[in-house]
């Protein structure tokens, strides 16, 4: 105060969560955060006092319940939801899912997964589909997967009012081989597609894996 350094706790984070089990096959989460921006150096008092003033709690709330039916067929849905004190930048994510899985080297394991997202200014709505499987026990194992998204702006319309759109397809191939119990080679390619655009994907990578014995 009247130009003396002042020092001020305030709380920036706060995160509370719950698990339940109903049963073998059923639980559900919850968990409520609230956020704000974190400070870390000195400077003048007028742009510290605008930073404050400007720093609305970002807060977020999610529910999530996962279901297995069967010992090899796993359901779960979540809602999420994140917004400012200030009534911006709200979202809404929506998503879903079903696994199922059996013998890794016939049947492998098959996820399908859904997922909707609404902003003040866009939604996304996006499928995908993955298959993974044992190839040679212990040494090989391969998945593949097909991932359509659809994103409209409502802030882009056309002459007839209608939200702009972009629509994109994804076809990914995954290979990991273990040359050694603790060192593994994969291999990532994938081709994603937007209108006439072709664009292409490679990642390789080796990993070490080392004991933690003390």
């Amino acid at each position: 105060m009247n130009g003396e350094p002042t020092t001020k706790a305030r709380l920036t984070n706060f995160y509370v969560s719950s698990r339940y089990r109903f049963s073998k096959k059923v639980d559900v989460f919850a968990s409520y955060d609230s956020r704000r921006r974190v400070v870390y150096f000195e400077t003048y008092r007028t742009d510290v006092e605008r930073l404050l003033e400007d720093d609305d709690a970002m807060q977020g709330a999610r529910l999530r319940v996962n279901v297995k039916p069967f010992k090899s067929t796993t359901l779960g849905a979540s809602y999420s939801r994140r917004f400012q004190s200030d009534g911006e930048n709200a979202s809404d994510n929506i998503n879903g899912y079903l696994t199922f899985s059996m013998n890794p080297a016939l049947v492998g394991r098959w996820s399908l997964q859904v997922n909707r997202n609404t902003t003040n200014y866009s939604r996304s709505d996006v499928l995908s589909v993955r298959h993974s499987r044992v190839l040679l026990k212990n040494k090989l194992n391969a998945s593949a997967y097909f991932r359509m998204a659809n994103y409209r702006y409502f802030s882009m319309l056309d002459v007839q009012g209608i939200p702009a759109e972009n629509k994109q397809k994804y076809y990914g191939v995954d290979v990991s081989y273990n040359i050694l119990p603790k060192l593994v080679f994969s291999v990532l390619g994938e081709l994603s597609t937007l209108r006439d655009e072709r664009s292409y994907r490679v990642n390789v990578s080796i990993i070490k894996r080392f004991d933690s014995k003390r």
